[in-house]
């Protein structure tokens, strides 16, 4: 009986504060290409929410992705973000957790075994567009009706060593993730 108290409660409270995005939603999954699939989903992270971002092998063999890299202030994906509007313009959503790098850039290596999904997060506040003249974040955007879609572009690299990382190569894309607006209200 508490937890479902709990859960009614905590219905109430987001429906209150007038969050338009869900804890969580299903993956928007892309056309597998090359035997990856691309996804994307909202998730609830606390204080904030995040894109997911899956990679799922659906080879039947091991596949090697490299999906970007390491800096000494957090990760830099080899992902693009698209957004469009209801009406069916777009905009170029751009990744800003981390600005300009200097140093050395460490490969991000996914080994995905078949069948096997791994994925990383982006905090929304984290994805940007320009649109009317406004920067609006991943979490603006789905809740006024705009939809984002992600594509990677796989690429071999190097390691540290200098020696060739033989990724899965191609360019394959998410389905377009939406949410549905609760509220006629939007936010600016």
């Amino acid at each position: 009986m508490i937890s479902v108290n709990f859960a009614c409660a905590c219905t109430l409270w987001l429906v209150l504060a007038g969050s338009t995005l869900c804890a969580a939603s299903a993956p928007a999954w892309g056309e597998p290409v090359n035997g990856i699939r691309l996804g994307l989903k909202t998730k609830d992270v606390p204080g904030t929410y995040a894109i997911e971002i899956l990679f799922r092998n659906v080879s039947e063999t091991e596949q090697v992705l490299v999906i970007g890299a390491t800096t000494g202030i957090g990760p830099i994906y080899s992902l693009d973000f698209v957004a469009t509007r209801p009406d069916g313009n777009t905009c170029k959503v751009l990744d800003v957790t981390v600005g300009s790098v200097g140093g050395v850039l460490l490969p991000i290596v996914l080994r995905l075994g078949p069948g096997e999904i791994r994925n990383v997060s982006i905090a929304t506040e984290s994805l940007i567009c320009v649109a009317d003249r406004k920067y609006l974040t991943a979490d603006v955007l789905l809740e006024n009706g705009y939809s984002i879609q992600a594509s990677f572009v796989g690429h071999s690299d190097t390691n540290i060593s200098g020696e060739m990382l033989r990724g899965w190569l191609g360019t394959v894309k998410s389905g377009s993730l939406r949410t549905s607006r609760q509220t006629g209200e939007k936010r600016h």
